[in-house]
């Protein structure tokens, strides 16, 4: 009876050790999937407005608490880019299906615009060269994602739109 407490009481100093870093396995392997997947959408936003160059200038990835979405943005007047509105939804990226939720997106405000279909909103937007617009100075702009207390950053280049996952590494 004694060996089999003893044993048990290991065993259970074993689990009390290992389930914390498996915890913490799991929340950077969801963060890192969920850079991965925002790299993979930020591209899909660049080759969308790329190869909508002739029919507008810009697609948008907007980013809200819930998620985000890409979609078109298409002008009354593509000439004088006046009257836009939100034109054909490229993709819908929900919160904690398509990524686990409770991981919080934050963005260099310096590499967003408003959103077209709700301004109190971050948007990426992408011109027909596939080179983002909205950024106002030329140095490198990170995205942070975090999960109870674990970082992960993406890196957009701004001449040509190139994103890099940096990890845990605050610029790369």
């Amino acid at each position: 009876m004694l060996e089999t407490v003893f044993v048990v009481a290991v065993i259970g100093v074993l689990l009390g050790l290992a389930v914390p870093r498996y915890q913490g396995y799991l929340a950077d392997r969801a963060l890192q999937n969920a850079a991965y997947l925002i790299q993979a959408d930020l591209r899909l936003a660049q080759q969308s407005a790329m190869a909508r160059a002739g029919a507008g200038p810009r697609v948008e990835m907007c980013f809200a608490p819930t998620g985000y979405d890409i979609y078109t943005v298409d002008y009354t007047s593509p000439v004088d880019r006046t009257g836009a509105q939100v034109g054909r939804v490229i993709k819908v990226v929900p919160a904690g299906q398509a990524y686990r939720s409770g991981i919080a997106i934050t963005i260099d405000p310096t590499a967003t615009d408003a959103c077209l279909r709700d301004a109190s909103l971050q948007a990426i937007v992408f011109a027909s060269g596939g080179a983002p617009i909205s950024f106002d100075d030329p140095t490198r702009k990170v995205m942070t994602l975090t999960l109870n207390g674990r970082v992960n950053r993406l890196t957009t280049y701004p001449e040509t739109g190139r994103v890099i996952v940096c990890g845990d590494q605050p610029q790369c």
